[in-house]
């Protein structure tokens, strides 16, 4: 008897289930992969079809739950995808870091005091130029000259020495 419910009632509803789930989700795709979970579940309860009064609106029921859970599967893939793209640009930007750390340490000790004082404490000049004991101009020179040399050999790193 399960077996008729399912061929008679469940069967024939496949192309409704299919819109239903189309209409739901918006990806042909998604739908058809929501119906064929559908009917497999279905199927495995074959058993109980007969328990139900309303088969279609069971039917109907278990295709928008199954059509929810693809868009929360959908939604945690997304974001997963979206966090291991932003763990690699931090990875990206720790290098970087690294990278541009090592450059500032290379300059020489006075023109390497201005660009920490500036960019990475975040003075201004004239405050600056008070701690190194030189004039603003100069500071602005050794500044210039930091910020330039650490761009030039930054791009010759991300150009791979060509």
């Amino acid at each position: 008897m399960s077996r008729e419910i399912y061929d008679n009632e469940v069967l024939p509803m496949r192309d409704r289930i299919y819109r239903f789930a189309r209409s739901i989700l918006g990806d042909a795709s998604q739908a058809e992969d929501t119906v064929q979970d559908v009917m497999e579940r279905l199927w495995r309860r074959r058993n109980e079809l007969g328990r139900y009064e309303n088969i279609q609106a069971m039917v109907m029921t278990a295709t928008r739950n199954a059509a929810i859970d693809a868009i929360r599967r959908r939604r945690e893939t997304e974001t997963l995808e979206r966090l291991k793209a932003e763990e690699s640009r931090t990875h990206e930007m720790s290098d970087m870091h690294q990278i541009v750390g090592k450059l500032i340490e290379k300059l020489p000790e006075a023109i390497r005091a201005v660009i920490h004082l500036r960019d990475i404490e975040g003075y201004e000049i004239e405050e600056i130029a008070d701690i190194v004991k030189r004039d603003a101009a100069t500071v602005r020179v050794y500044l210039s000259r930091a910020r330039k040399t650490v761009k030039e050999e930054l791009i010759k790193i991300m150009n791979y020495g060509q």
